[in-house]
């Protein structure tokens, strides 16, 4: 025979072969149907994102160029300007609190006061239309739509910001390159520049960002400009602002959520191919007499295998092309899911390329998984024909191990390229198949154990169902790893969320301040605390802030530092706005790592101490003794680092970078901050109307209001990340049927012995609803314990706040995930008693 003969022998055995056990080999493939479509969904949508983000790539800046600063731009900056030339709008932008008299209420806002024709690219949406340029020419603004509703705020009534007072023009509905989520934590208002000084909020050490946005005639204009301009722009401390820039910074941030999205994918696709090593396991093991027979009749080993290998790959592909085909499906949907995280509208299109990857390489995965079982048929003999305990005790070789080595390694290889980055990729994959193996072995002790340790005097039908855990073609291993994946998986991200939801409410919980009142001039100090008195606020400590930058470190000017291509300083802490404070000891969410605090200092010391925070330390490269120049807003200060301090920066007060002693700077231009405490949300809505209506230039941080925000975002994200994971939970619910189907045929016998036996259909439908309960709790505390160990870790060195344990959740999926191993298991041995117990022995004979 020709090789090509020996192929199409083979081939045409598997066809003849397959059709007798199309059922066993169509839940086999079924497994892997949802990880290609959760997979395929995801690259294809990722690549419409991408194109998006390609196609609209200026209007993320709205300019083909932005210029900021925390300060006023200078004389000279204005000379440059003139001179870079092309069209240009000027932003102001600020936190100030909104008053609307409609109802008396107030938020704190962020205003964007504008100047000029920008955004050049996109447009700002509104309601009514024509509101996005009225408000330029007649002195109205535009105010965010959710801040509307939140007020019963109209267009046509009235807004007051500062000590001005604004028609409202329109809703504003969207502004191009801001994603929907982050209007949700800061909404703002759009209002005319000219009408600014009105307010009488921008005065000296108010925090404003100013920008200065151009629009150049073609690309080779704004590369010269570049070329002749960027370096002497960030020299003088100004931030520098490119499309390419932009677009590079939000790929960064969309490769986060790339790769969370596209493991969550990657676990389905692995718990599938779990599912069909599985059941390809004990689908060759019930063709062991028939490989003996074909061994027997001349047939070589790889022709055998061959004839499993074109089965299993065949109706592999058909599996991948309807998993391909329910991901474009899905795909259609993730847009609108997702559109309040996006900075641009994504359009639906099917890339190909991307479909085709997924697939294939989803496909490479199906057959390595498979590779195991196949292996085994290498050690089926001929003989095994003839007496049937050879049959059934065909051992594993060396081979076996190295297919999983093979598996563990392709599998690392395939989440660094579909996840994008390959360390992430590497110990997600690792994580994962650890968690599997501690399943796996919770599986094999429990069946072990139980062969080992059951008591002969256990009713019956318990009895019988715990027996089951270890007979022939038994699949407990396999559903205690994927029972316990999809539970472990569902409450991990429930942690997570109580984690995250809780690092937020400690924040603000037992006497801790939920409010924050700020930009409170010196003079107005002592009025705006007898006034919150009067208003029955429990009041903090006033905190004096003032404003400086950093002109030398270390002896080094900081332009130097900027341009030298050897200093390893992030650009930010040279050239950021340092708000200080000074004060006589350390505060609450402070403790000492190094040096001595000094409280206090004479105003005559040429050389002042500082205390300076730990990681911006580091970030300096400052030790004790090291030297420090500061501008405070005109009048140079000499500082010598005489001590670092750990900063608990989550709590809900102010805290600084750097800490001098009284007596330095109690002459220096200053604002403070007063922190307090309010009874409840009606109350803080009190507050904030009469504060703002005496003081209109104080901004109020509400907390609580924030952490409702923070709630609904959070709920948002947890409903994308639930909707991702229902591919993992559909996949564990179909290798559960698969694994049960596998062995449908054994327990057709078992039930046949039993009812020969004289065991009613009751006792039968006990001893099976025995064996799955027993598996649903054995995987469904497995996997809430693993779940709540990793939980514990992801809360103590990723979110950094006590561990959260929501009992309710936890309790419920456990219960839900036994209840649903147990009716999928009754379900799926459905008619296994209607048979006649000689049909089925005869069959055995």
């Amino acid at each position: 025979m020709t090789l090509f003969t020996e192929l199409v022998w083979s081939a045409r055995i598997a066809w003849r072969d397959g059709r007798r056990s199309l059922r066993a080999l169509l839940l086999l493939a079924g497994s892997i149907i949802a990880g290609v479509a959760a997979l395929t969904s995801l690259s294809s949508f990722k690549q419409n994102l991408e194109t998006a983000i390609d196609a609209n790539s200026k209007p993320l800046l709205g300019a083909d160029l932005a210029v900021h600063a925390r300060r006023p731009f200078d004389e000279a900056t204005e000379q440059l300007f003139e001179r870079i030339g092309g069209e240009q709008s000027r932003e102001l932008t600020f936190a100030s609190m909104a008053y609307f008299p409609v109802n008396g209420g107030s938020r704190l806002v962020q205003v964007d006061a504008l100047e000029g024709e920008f955004p050049y690219y996109g447009e700002l949406e509104t309601t009514p239309p024509e509101a996005a340029k009225r408000f330029r020419k007649d002195g109205t603004v535009l105010v965010d739509r959710s801040v509307l509703i939140q007020f019963g705020a109209k267009p046509g009534e009235t807004v007051k910001i500062g000590e001005a007072t604004f028609t409202i023009a329109g809703a504003l509905e969207k502004v191009p390159g801001v994603i929907d989520a982050r209007s949700s934590i800061a909404p703002r208002i759009f209002m005319s520049l000219r009408r600014l000084p009105e307010t009488k909020l921008i005065t000296r050490g108010s925090r404003v960002r100013y920008k200065q946005y151009f629009k150049f005639e073609d690309e080779a204009k704004l590369s010269a400009v570049l070329a002749e301009y960027e370096n002497k722009l960030r020299a003088s401390g100004l931030g520098v602002d490119t499309v390419a820039e932009k677009r590079e910074t939000i790929g960064k941030v969309l490769k986060n959520a790339y790769l969370f999205l596209d493991l969550i994918g990657f676990i389905a696709l692995i718990l599938g191919g779990l599912g069909v090593g599985s059941a390809a396991h004990v689908y060759i093991r019930k063709k062991v007499m028939a490989i003996s027979v074909f061994r027997c009749l001349g047939a070589k080993t790889w022709q055998t295998s061959l004839v499993f290998l074109f089965q299993i790959g065949a109706l592999g592909g058909i599996s991948t092309l309807i998993g391909a085909g329910i991901g474009i499906w899905v795909q259609r949907y993730l847009p609108e899911l997702l559109s309040a995280y996006l900075p641009v509208d994504v359009a639906f299109s099917i890339d190909w390329p991307s479909v085709a990857e997924a697939t294939g390489m989803s496909f490479a995965l199906l057959l390595l998984f498979s590779l195991g079982p196949l292996a085994s048929v290498r050690a089926v003999p001929p003989l095994a024909a003839l007496r049937v305990h050879i049959a059934e005790h065909v051992e594993r070789d060396r081979a076996h191990y190295l297919i999983w080595a093979l598996i563990v390694a392709s599998s690392a290889l395939f989440a660094m390229r579909h996840g994008g980055d390959a360390r992430a990729g590497g110990i997600f994959t690792l994580v994962l198949f650890g968690a599997a193996a501690i399943l796996a072995l919770v599986g094999m002790v429990l069946r072990a154990g139980v062969r080992r340790f059951l008591p002969e005097e256990t009713p019956y039908a318990l009895r019988q169902g715990l027996a089951n855990l270890y007979r022939p073609y038994n699949q407990t291993v396999l559903l205690v790893v994927a029972v316990g994946m999809a539970i472990f998986l569902s409450l991990l991200v429930v942690f997570s969320q109580a984690s995250v939801l809780e690092k937020a409410r400690l924040v603000s919980s037992g006497d801790r301040p939920n409010m924050i009142l700020f930009d409170i001039q010196s003079d107005q100090l002592p009025q705006i605390r007898s006034f919150l008195e009067e208003q029955e606020v429990v009041l903090y400590d006033s905190v004096p802030m003032v404003s400086m930058r950093l002109t030398a470190v270390k002896g080094r000017s900081t332009a130097s530092l900027r341009t030298d291509p050897a200093s390893t300083i992030p650009g930010w802490v040279l050239t950021r706005e340092y708000r200080s404070t000074y004060r006589g000891a350390l505060s609450d969410t402070e403790e000492l790592r190094a040096g001595t605090f000094i409280g206090r200092a004479s105003p005559e010391t040429p050389v002042v101490p500082v205390s300076i925070e730990q990681r911006i330390a580091e970030d300096l490269a400052l030790g004790l003794g090291d030297r420090l120049t500061f501008d405070v807003q005109g009048v140079p200060l000499e500082a010598e680092v005489t001590s670092i301090r750990e900063v608990d920066w989550q709590r809900l007060q102010p805290n600084f970078f750097m800490v001098f002693p009284e007596g330095i700077l109690e002459d220096a231009p200053q604002f403070f901050i007063v922190a307090a405490k309010v009874s409840s949300d009606a109350h803080s809505a009190a507050v904030q109307r009469a504060t703002v209506n005496r003081f209109p230039n104080v901004s109020i941080i509400d907390f609580s209001l924030m952490l409702k925000t923070l709630d609904t975002v959070v709920e948002r994200l947890i409903q994308v990340v639930q909707f991702m994971g229902m591919f993992s939970l559909l996949t564990a619910g179909v290798v559960l049927f698969a694994a049960v189907t596998a062995s449908r045929r054994q327990r057709i016998r078992e039930n046949a012995l039993l009812k020969t036996l004289g065991a009613s259909w009751r006792t039968v439908v006990a001893i099976t609803a025995w064996e799955y309960l027993t598996l649903g709790a054995i995987a469904a505390t497995s996997g809430t314990a693993l779940a709540a160990v990793c939980g514990w870790v992801l809360a103590r060195f990723a979110f950094e706040t006590p561990y959260v344990t929501t009992f309710g959740p936890a309790l419920w999926t456990a219960v839900a995930g036994i209840v649903l191993t147990a009716l999928l298991g009754v379900s799926g041995s459905r008619g296994t008693y209607r048979r006649p117990a000689i049909e089925v022995l005869r069959e055995e004979e």
